[in-house]
């Protein structure tokens, strides 16, 4: 048999597969084809216009991702938006088809279905704006559900399950929610299908180890790494306590998580639309109803013990399907972000599954009703992926007007600074307050970008710095800055002359005082 002849055996073997797989990464690449075309800046790409991510990084190694350095650098420490997005869509294409495997989605139709709700949830607009992390971010989600896939189809998988849950939590550690919730999807599942007492148990406990072996796993590394380059963890979000658990924040945790997962589906907070909350409202009961006569199907010697576990485990979903707010505990408060509730879209394979993989007319008395429940259900799916998609773009409509606010800003700054007799490229330079660049000095209501309250990382956000500023100044104003010494920043912070000096865009707010250049952004340093 000849290469060609082998590949060809291979194609038609996963014919169904590789369809949907470009089915869903075209369709990815066609929905996020605005950010993927365009350079957006937010507080985090001006930082980062240029980055290896380095272990000596606040944002890596500080926050316990030791990983993260790797995985940005796997391919281009630039920002390339075109790049990055092919990159994620690969990434998201070959985890929805690892899901569809799993529990059983084989038709085109309905993969690909999965596929483009995969690839169209509105936290795809958040994860796109931290630019060169966001194919890390999308590579800690594929490797999340290849652990559990390696457990569920290799015969020792356990152990490279493990190892792929401790890379994940390495690069972003709220992924190992969708770990979690591709196990709960796969245990409920068999809850429906096929109970067996001994094979679901025993299904239980591969997970499980498999989950804690990894978070241990993942522990250990980190440990020896912050030992090795003398770094203690940061107490951003709570990261340097994230094995402390107490009752209060447990119990805090499990209202973050239920109030998250109904906020989600049953509301406008995340959709933007009442429309697509009644579509989930419709979805959710097509499901009930389909679990109610699947439930009555297969009489069996464990009859009473299986619905009394699919009643737990339905009461436990929005657990299940959203494990991070809970996962975060005592630490919730400090914010959930929506890429964090990437795994509440295994629902939607779960009710793929049970409604539109198989005939459910025969489970009906009247063939009507099943397929009325069908037709419902695939109206909701497309309602779904196209708000989502809608959703994305708006956001993408805002970041695009917020790059042109903070750019247009900055080169008004430049220019007033080039405007003082004292300019020269070797003065120093102290941007003062700069946290908040744009939205202390200027207040202007647009009501359709403030709607989008839960998109974080797409709107103005006040968490800039000098170093930020600089870099966009000197590569996108090809202006040279020469950043002030701390010491001299701190002399400069107890001047009562710089005290006193008003902020941008006051002709005052730039001066020149004991030989360096003030700006003054504003008037006092907010917290983020």
């Amino acid at each position: 048999m000849t290469a060609v002849e082998k590949m060809e055996k291979y194609v038609s073997q996963y014919e169904i597969p590789l369809k949907s797989g470009i089915i869903t990464f075209m369709a990815g690449m066609l929905v996020h084809l605005y950010v993927s075309t365009n350079k957006f800046f937010n507080y985090f790409e001006m930082g980062n216009i240029f980055s290896t991510m380095s272990y000596t990084q606040n944002d890596t190694l500080g926050l316990g991702r030791w990983f993260l350095p790797v995985a940005t650098n796997l391919f281009t420490e630039y920002s390339m938006p075109l790049w990055n997005g092919f990159i994620v869509m690969l990434y998201m294409s070959i985890s929805a088809g690892l899901i569809c495997e799993m529990i059983g989605i084989k038709r085109l139709l309905t993969r690909s279905l999965f596929g483009l709700i995969w690839v169209t949830f509105p936290g795809m607009a958040s994860l796109f704006s931290y630019g060169v992390n966001a194919d890390a971010l999308a590579l800690s989600m594929l490797l999340a559900i290849l652990a559990v896939y390696a457990e569920e189809k290799w015969k020792w998988g356990i152990v490279p399950g493990a190892l792929l849950v401790g890379v994940c939590l390495g690069i972003y550690q709220p992924y190992l929610a969708v770990s979690i919730g591709t196990a709960f999807c796969l245990l409920f599942l068999q809850l429906i299908e096929d109970y067996d007492r001994k094979k679901f148990w025993c299904k239980v406990g591969r997970l499980l180890v498999t989950l804690i072996l990894g978070f241990v796993i993942y522990y250990v590394m980190l440990q020896v790494i912050l030992m090795v380059n003398n770094t203690a963890l940061s107490n951003y979000h709570g990261v340097d306590s994230m094995t402390s658990f107490t009752a209060k924040g447990v119990a805090k945790g499990l209202v973050y998580t239920y109030g998250y997962f109904f906020s989600f589906f049953f509301s406008k907070a995340y959709l933007l639309k009442s429309g697509r909350s009644v579509c989930n409202v419709l979805a959710a009961v097509a499901v009930v109803v389909v679990l109610w006569k699947k439930s009555r199907e297969k009489v069996t010697i464990y009859h009473m013990e299986r619905l009394m576990l699919l009643g737990i485990m339905t009461a436990l979903l929005p657990l299940g399907m959203n494990a991070a707010p809970f996962l975060m505990a005592d630490r919730v408060g400090n914010g959930v972000d929506i890429y964090m509730l990437f795994p509440l879209m295994l629902l939607w394979a779960i009710c793929i599954k049970l409604i539109l993989e198989e005939r459910i007319q025969v489970s009906f008395q009247s063939e009507k009703i099943g397929m009325g429940i069908q037709w419902c259900t695939l109206v909701v799916l497309c309602v779904t992926v196209i708000s989502g998609s809608l959703i994305c773009n708006q956001a993408y409509h805002r970041m695009d007007a917020m790059t042109q606010t903070t750019s247009a800003l900055l080169e008004r700054i430049v220019a007033r600074m080039e405007s003082v007799p004292e300019w020269n490229k070797e003065i120093p330079v102290y941007f003062k307050n700069p946290r908040a660049l744009v939205n202390s000095n200027y207040e202007v209501t647009i009501p359709q970008y403030e709607e989008m309250t839960k998109l974080p990382g797409t709107a103005i956000w006040p968490n800039y710095n000098e170093d930020a500023i600089e870099r966009y100044c000197e590569v996108y104003l090809h202006f040279p800055v020469n950043l002030a010494a701390e010491e001299v920043k701190d002399k400069l912070d107890n001047n009562e002359k710089v005290q006193s000096m008003p902020v941008f865009p006051a002709w005052e707010s730039i001066q020149v005082i004991d030989g360096v250049m003030v700006v003054k952004i504003s008037e006092e340093e907010k917290e983020g």
